[in-house]
């Protein structure tokens, strides 16, 4: 029998150089708790633990900013584009399409012309809106303290 444990882990790693150093320090933390943490089948992937997962899901430069855009309003592909001027469009369409495949936002396309496609959050995909909160909140926090960082 365990006691239920809260890890929180924050890695910052610049993915330019080091893409996959990201997830080499989640799966090796995950190992070290494996027994906390047991192996998890999901999509015929085996992941080393739930947090190699969640950011399988929802973890990257843009996902994260897609679904805080979505968390307050349905939005149209070229008024998140607009929101995201760093995001080329094929990136947000592969990002939109691996949300709406785990489930997390809905893509809803009219019969108009011209074509009208919206994007919302799913319920799950709003269970995610305290966990972005909370990371918005501790950027704020983190900015305050680090200030001469800041230019």
């Amino acid at each position: 029998m365990y006691t239920k444990v809260t890890y929180i882990i924050i890695i910052y790693i610049n993915v330019e150089h080091n893409k996959y150093a990201l997830i080499s320090a989640i799966v090796t933390i995950c190992i070290l708790f494996k027994e906390v943490f047991p192996i998890i089948k999901y999509k015929n992937t085996e992941y080393q633990c739930s947090m190699e997962l969640t950011l399988n899901i929802i973890g990257g430069k843009w996902k994260p900013i897609i679904l805080w855009y979505l968390s307050s309003n349905t939005l149209r592909f070229g008024e998140l584009k607009k929101k995201m001027p760093k995001i080329t469009q094929k990136m947000l369409t592969q990002q939109l399409k691996s949300l709406e495949e785990n489930g997390l936002i809905n893509r809803v396309v009219y019969n108009e012309i011209p074509p009208r496609v919206e994007y919302s959050l799913t319920y799950t995909g709003k269970t995610l809106i305290p966990i972005l909160e909370n990371l918005s909140e501790w950027a704020h926090e983190y900015i305050n303290t680090n200030k001469s960082q800041c230019l």
